[in-house]
């Protein structure tokens, strides 16, 4: 139902209170109570419709919350199983290895991907109560990681890299456990 319908009924309410207080003025009771009594029920219905909208909109809106959260599952996952295949693929590979240079590459564009993540994560977490003191320590923990990952890497760190990979790709995964969960409350 649009605004402008119930802004009529309201208008429509309001003359009839008025007419029934015209009516008490001019001593007719008798028809000052019937309008008073048709306007409680108009009210009444006016209260109904309005709620039955708000339950719908609020419905509509958990359906685009949980749509948000299985999209950002799904991409902490996919962040997580790159994170993955990054360490496995680094871990035999001396630092002055040409494919090293390349999981070096792999590793700046996921850290860049998790950027968006974050700002979707940070996003969401504004409309879904309770949804950001969740995940606020595994975003940190991902980011502050992650910083240290291309640290290490960018100071031929090899090994403390590794380290801070392992940290990163623990926090992704709990952090893919938490929307899990918050998926399913959701349901």
């Amino acid at each position: 139902m649009p605004l402008s319908d119930f802004k009529q009924e309201m208008n429509d309410i309001s003359n009839e209170m008025q007419q029934s207080s015209d009516d008490l003025n001019d001593n007719k009771n008798n028809k000052a109570s019937d309008k008073q009594k048709s306007s409680s029920q108009k009210m009444q219905q006016l209260s109904e419709k309005m709620n039955s909208m708000m339950a719908q909109m609020e419905m509509e809106e958990n359906g685009e919350n949980m749509e948000n959260v299985r999209q950002l599952l799904e991409n902490v996952l996919t962040f997580s199983f790159d994170q993955e295949d990054i360490m496995s693929g680094m871990k035999p590979l001396s630092y002055k290895s040409p494919q090293y240079k390349d999981f070096v590459v792999r590793q700046k564009n996921i850290t860049d991907n998790f950027a968006v993540i974050r700002d979707s994560i940070n996003a969401l977490a504004g409309r879904v109560p309770g949804m950001a003191s969740m995940v606020s320590k595994d975003v940190m923990e991902i980011r502050k990681g992650l910083l240290s990952v291309m640290d290490y890497l960018g100071n031929s760190s090899k090994y403390q890299a590794q380290t801070s990979q392992q940290k990163v790709l623990t926090s992704a995964n709990n952090l893919a456990l938490l929307l899990s969960e918050l998926l399913d409350q959701m349901q």
